[in-house]
Parts: structure tokens; C-alpha cells; sequence
């Protein structure tokens, strides 16, 4: 609070900003939508999330998908969580050749799944003793909704539905 305090934000060049580019790209779009939408009423056609949209686990064998310990585990240790120092990390992350061997950085495979078109799916009234599977398999709790989540592509909607009613349901 203190950081913030007598503090505002100058929505008409922060939208102007956003609206230049064709994609706005987010560790945890999800967030970072929410609240933009929130407070403004600009809705951005394309976004591109750096945190669901790289497949950091399997593809690329880490633990973790949270920007700090991505950096960690390629070798820069980023200041305080802060917005700017963030937005660095994530510049600096998504520069980089993927550290699973691909021939692309990571960049380029966010781009790339982010032009595929993507569904929300809800795991609605999933059994509370399934929800190791439900984490294990990537879906994501929201506690508004009381519902798992998992943002996929369409390809793999049918692979999940088969999973859902194999593991879930």
C-alpha cells in the first residue's frame, strides 16, 4: 500500500499502449485479463499467456511454472516481484532457446499456441478425492466458481473428454 499510495495509473496511455500491439502476453493471462478488463473497458482481442501456453512441465522438465523459479532454473535471479522487474524476467525468459533442446525459443512456441484456438474446460462437480488427478493433469482451481479449470486447444478436447470420463466422472 505504501508503494501505491497517492499513485494512479494514466489508463488513456496504458490502453494506448495495449492497443498498439496485435497480441498482449502475460504470465498468468488470466489475471492480468481479468483485471484489465475490470478497470477499463477495453477488451483485448488476443492474449497470449506465457504460463499456460508453454508446456514448462512436460516439454521442458520444470518443476515449476511460476516466472521466478523459471528464471532460477535458467540461470538469472530477478529483483522483488514487482511489475517492471517482471515484465523484464518474462522479456528475458521468452528470449531464450527452449532449455529442452527445441529449435525454437520460447517465444515462438507461445506465439504458435497462442493462434490455435483454445476452451476453457470445467470440471464441474468433480468428486473433492479426485482432485489430486485433476491437478496432476493440469487443471487449475478457482475458488469463485468453485470448479477445476484447464484452458486446452481444440485438438485436445476429445483426449480430455476421454480422460474426464475415464478418471473424473
Amino acid at each position: 500500500n505504501e508503494l501505491v499510495r497517492g499513485k494512479h495509473l494514466e489508463w488513456d496511455k496504458f490502453l494506448g499502449i495495449c492497443k498498439k500491439g496485435d497480441i498482449l502476453i502475460a504470465h498468468n493471462a488470466r489475471f492480468d485479463r481479468g483485471w484489465l478488463e475490470f478497470h477499463s473497458s477495453y477488451m483485448a482481442p488476443h492474449w497470449g499467456c506465457s504460463q499456460f501456453m508453454i508446456d514448462w512441465k512436460n516439454a521442458h522438465a520444470m518443476p515449476c511454472a511460476s516466472l521466478k523459479h523459471l528464471a532460477w532454473e535458467h540461470g538469472f535471479f530477478p529483483n522483488a516481484h514487482r511489475a517492471l522487474d517482471d515484465v523484464m524476467t518474462l522479456i528475458h525468459l521468452l528470449r531464450l532457446p527452449q532449455k529442452s533442446g527445441g529449435e525454437l525459443s520460447y517465444a515462438q512456441e507461445l506465439l504458435i499456441k497462442a493462434q490455435m484456438e483454445h476452451f476453457m474446460v470445467k470440471a464441474t462437480l468433480a468428486p473433492i478425492e479426485k482432485k489430486d488427478i485433476l491437478k496432476k493433469e493440469g487443471f487449475r482451481w478457482n475458488p469463485g466458481e468453485r470448479v477445476w479449470w484447464k484452458l486446452v486447444p481444440e485438438k485436445h478436447l476429445t483426449s480430455l473428454k476421454h480422460f474426464l470420463q475415464t478418471n473424473i466422472y
